[in-house]
């Protein structure tokens, strides 16, 4: 593995995954279709937020991994922990912020993202370019990935009814104005049928 190539990459990632965070924010605006359910913000949620910017975390590391070639195994376990690290830190960080004043503020949440997606892939890069030995967290880190994607596609359909999930400006769950029959043709259209 280059390292260098790896760093570079690992800084340019923390501007890739905002800037397209921040894109996909609106998507379920612009598209109401499987593409903005799936990767744009249904709503004003908290998981909806985390949301918009794991998919570009994940993405670009698919292209660090094809671009730099590290060692495959430490390289899933860094990914998945710096995965991890940015989502705990965007709930976690609002919720305490917020609770203390009262309410949330456009400007620390764009900020604090910032700062949690250079944290993820700070974490990422130590772990990648280390030398201790962590292989035996890989089948772990596979497992841990599933369920993450098991959550980012199943929650924005049906959330659980935890304040998590809960838009602050409607209070509603889930697809605005979802019924069970645009729920049933939702998941039609995923496996086409």
């Amino acid at each position: 593995m280059k390292k260098d190539l790896f760093k570079r990459l690992e800084i340019i990632g923390v501007f890739v995954v905002f800037i397209s965070g921040a894109l996909l924010h609106f998507l379920y605006n612009w598209n109401g279709g499987v593409c903005g359910v799936l990767f744009g913000a249904v709503n004003e949620s908290v998981w909806e937020h985390i949301k918009i910017f794991a998919m570009p975390y994940v993405a670009w590391s698919i292209i660090e991994l094809a671009i730099s070639a590290p060692y495959f195994k430490r390289f899933v376990i860094g990914k998945v922990l710096g995965l991890y690290t940015l989502s705990v830190l965007i709930a976690g960080f609002y919720y305490l912020y917020s609770g203390i004043i009262g309410r949330s503020v456009l400007a620390v949440d764009i900020i604090s993202v910032f700062l949690w997606i250079g944290i993820a892939f700070y974490i990422s890069y130590n772990i990648v370019v280390s030398d201790k030995e962590i292989r035996q967290f890989f089948t772990l880190s596979l497992y841990m990935l599933l369920l993450y994607f098991a959550m980012y596609f199943s929650f924005t359909v049906a959330p659980p009814h935890i304040d998590l999930f809960r838009d602050p400006n409607t209070g509603t769950y889930g697809i605005p104005n979802l019924d069970f029959s645009s729920l049933q043709a939702f998941w039609s259209s995923m496996i086409g049928v």
